[in-house]
């Protein structure tokens, strides 16, 4: 009896631990087992997929419900050709069920949402796994990357904190913990992680590796000698950003000569002088430093402009050095320039319609440039005569500089105003420069100023037809004084019928149809191009411009054949090809739109649409897709339009890529100004007008969804009904609407 109660606990006990018997891990395998799971890492690792997925089987055979071993089977699946999605997940979550306290599974759950681009559910498996290995470094990388990726900032920050604890003698950590600390607009404390990172690097003199990595200018390999140079500049955009404007001029005069951006350098130190200039003004007591600041900008600006006079930034900063507008925008702070999109409404005529009319009315430009007039427009009497004066001394000291002419057309008025355009535009129309146009088109938002630049160019053609060459050049007792008397290639300025050739007309006269097309006068533009084509027809830019005065007159038609004529007289200039292009498509002629851009692809290929939307070519995918449109085949429409939209999908997703690699190669300026151009991205001109195509889109397959196909009775019924001739035409037309289908399925 005894024996048999005894024998009775011990199966009991033995029964027990078998159930409660944890499932094997990959460190509870047995040895050969365990090795053959090691081997499946490598093959992964590696890229050999059929090898690490032919391993995992060789497991699963002995040990079908190892969590570990259906992960990583999981993962190798996921990178073959041909894989199934739900089969991948199914294995994946067997392995979970099988071990779900394993870190191994939950990272491998997180990197398969990762390479679907599910990024935030990524995140959250990476987060488990962590709770279950906290220590385990390439996890927390991996999150940490991820963060950054959805802009999750104080989870980021929180990470790299955690990373440079881990692995504090890795310069990666540092940096990233900086920048982390810098996207949450944590300036003080990112530039003290920066500078105590180069404290310990200078610190430690008896690590050889180290020491290497920091050594002195001289000494230092070019890489070095660049990376050091920018982080002393990113360091100083972060001191911009926080409103440090002494710090950041402390900083940079005392590590001058480590920085290599000499350029840049001069300008972020004028920027910052003229910022402590602003902030001194503001207190009564330190009048005296603003003006000091203001005057070593002046400096800085007037050297900046010796080096290229022809630079807009320069004179803006030098105006504002002399308070006669506002301040620029920090050379280093964002990167990101050019306009956004500002609505659907902006879009409903060129995306809706077709017509291509009313795109780019004088309104709608007027709008657009007034703005490079607005600093103009607030100045007094006396700040725009001492900036006469300014740049009559800035004509003297740059006699070839445009900008210098150029500049003096914003703010100055009247009499002054017509006797320094006059000065400017005669060189140009007697060299025969086809971008004048170009260059006064702002001064047409002010209306003043565009009755006086029409009533000379007119003058000019009048007297050119009388043959007695250009008029006397205009002068007033305030005018800027010429400076083609210091400038031997510009003698021009002062011509009269000696100089006068008999092209100047056709010149004078393309301006004029520039003028007229712009403020809408097209009867007028017309009239001044069939003059100068019988002048001379073989000028390309008469041509392009006949094609942009008949596009805004609204006839796409003979706009597109104008412009095709102007392609067919230089054949090898890709400009003329792509306007072309993109008139042939406004027209209707979307498959000589097609063969034409694929001119001057490399490679010649059956669909040039397709390789241009390989080569993210959006002008035309949306110019194509508003043909499409407009012929009512919203489905291929929609199909242009949405390939716009996930081009800027893909400019998103490009970004992982580097979120690594600027940390390794300190190109932080550059990460940061990406960084902010991804979060702005979507705000783009052409992701504007192809979100409006798709929406217009949807909302026509809406309302009018696409007929039902008839079933072959029903067919044979209709073309029982048809003449021979009726049939062979319906057939025909029949086949071109299935390869149309056959192409918007692909």
């Amino acid at each position: 009896y005894f024996l048999f109660i005894t024998s009775s606990c011990l199966l009991y006990e033995l029964l027990l631990g078998q159930m409660s018997q944890p499932k094997p891990s990959s460190s509870s395998l047995p040895a050969k087992e365990a090795g053959l799971f090691k081997q499946v890492a490598k093959f992964y690792e590696t890229k050999q997929y059929k090898k690490g997925l032919k391993a995992a089987e060789t497991i699963l055979k002995k040990f079908p419900e190892h969590g570990e071993t259906l992960a990583m089977k999981a993962l190798t699946l996921r990178f073959l050709p041909n894989y199934k999605k739900e089969e991948v997940y199914e294995l994946i979550r067997r392995g979970l069920k099988n071990d779900l306290k394993s870190h191994i599974c939950w990272h491998v759950y997180g990197l398969l949402y990762r390479q679907d681009k599910e990024y935030k559910e990524a995140i959250k498996c990476f987060l488990n796994a962590l709770r279950i290995d906290k220590e385990n470094f390439q996890i927390q990388r991996d999150v940490a990357v991820l963060q950054i990726q959805v802009r999750d900032l104080a989870g980021f920050q929180d990470s790299r904190q955690t990373l440079l604890a881990q692995k504090p003698s890795n310069r990666a950590n540092w940096v990233s913990y900086a920048v982390a600390h810098h996207m949450n607009k944590n300036f003080e404390l990112a530039v003290q992680i920066l500078d105590a990172y180069e404290q310990t690097l200078e610190g430690d003199a008896s690590n050889a590796a180290v020491s290497s990595a920091i050594a002195s200018n001289a000494n230092a390999s070019a890489n070095d000698a660049y990376e050091r140079s920018e982080l002393i500049l990113y360091t100083a955009q972060i001191l911009t950003e926080g409103g440090l404007y002494s710090d950041a001029i402390s900083r940079l005069e005392k590590k001058d000569s480590l920085i290599k951006d000499r350029l840049l350098l001069r300008d972020l130190l004028a920027f910052l002088h003229l910022k402590l200039a602003a902030q001194d003004e503001e207190q009564v007591q330190q009048l005296d430093s603003a003006a000091a600041h203001r005057a070593q900008a002046e400096k800085l600006y007037r050297e900046l402009l010796a080096t290229n006079p022809n630079n807009y930034r320069f004179h803006e900063g030098l105006q504002a050095a002399l308070r006669l507008r506002a301040d620029p925008p920090s050379p280093i702070q964002d990167g990101v320039r050019g306009k956004t999109w500002a609505g659907a409404a902006a879009l409903t005529s060129g995306s809706g319609s077709g017509s291509g009319s009313s795109t780019s009315g004088p309104d709608a430009k007027r709008r657009a440039l007034s703005a490079q007039l607005q600093w103009a427009s607030a100045l007094t009497s006396a700040q725009r005569e001492e900036l006469r004066v300014l740049y009559l001394d800035l004509q003297n000291q740059f006699p070839k500089s445009n900008a210098c002419k150029r500049i003096p057309l914003d703010f100055l008025v009247g009499d002054a105003f017509a006797a320094e355009a006059d000065a400017f535009m005669r060189p140009f129309l007697l060299r025969g420069v086809p971008s004048l146009f170009a260059e006064l088109r702002p001064l047409y938002a002010d209306a003043a100023k565009a009755k006086t630049l029409e009533s000379l160019s007119l003058s000019y053609l009048r007297d050119v037809l009388s043959g007695g060459g250009l008029p006397a050049p205009l002068t007033h007792p305030g005018a800027v004084e010429a400076s083609a008397a210091a400038d031997s290639n510009s003698n021009s300025n002062n011509s009269n019928a000696n100089s006068y050739s008999p092209q100047t007309e056709v010149w004078i006269r393309y301006y004029l149809t520039l003028q007229y097309d712009f403020l809408g006068r097209h009867s007028l533009a017309m009239q001044h191009l069939d003059a100068s084509l019988a002048h001379t027809p073989t000028l390309i830019e008469l041509h392009t411009a006949r094609g942009s005065a008949l596009k805004h007159a609204g006839d796409l038609e003979a706009a597109a054949q104008s412009v095709e004529m102007a392609r067919r007289m230089d054949l090898q200039d890709r400009f003329l090809n792509t306007i072309a292009v993109r008139a042939l498509a406004r027209a209707g002629h979307i498959e000589a739109a097609d063969k034409t851009a694929a001119l001057f692809l490399r490679e010649a290929t059956v669909h040039p649409a397709s390789a241009l939307a390989d080569m993210q070519h959006a002008p035309f995918e949306i110019s194509t897709g508003r043909a499409y449109f407009n012929q009512g085949k919203y489905g291929m429409a929609l199909k242009r339009f949405r390939s716009v939209i996930q081009h800027f999908d893909d400019f998103v997703d490009d970004q992982f890529d580097f979120h690594s690699y600027c940390m390794r190669k300190a190109g932080l300026r550059s990460y940061v100004a990406m960084l902010r151009f991804c979060d702005k991205v979507h705000g783009h001109p052409a992701y504007g007008k192809a979100a409006w195509g798709a929406i217009q889109c949807y909302l026509r397959l809406h309302d009018c969804p696409p007929k039902k196909a008839r079933t072959a009775e029903e067919e044979a019924a209709v073309q029982a009904t048809m003449t021979p001739d009726e049939l062979k035409e319906y057939k025909k037309k029949k086949k071109k609407e299935e390869k149309e289908q056959r192409e918007e399925k692909e």
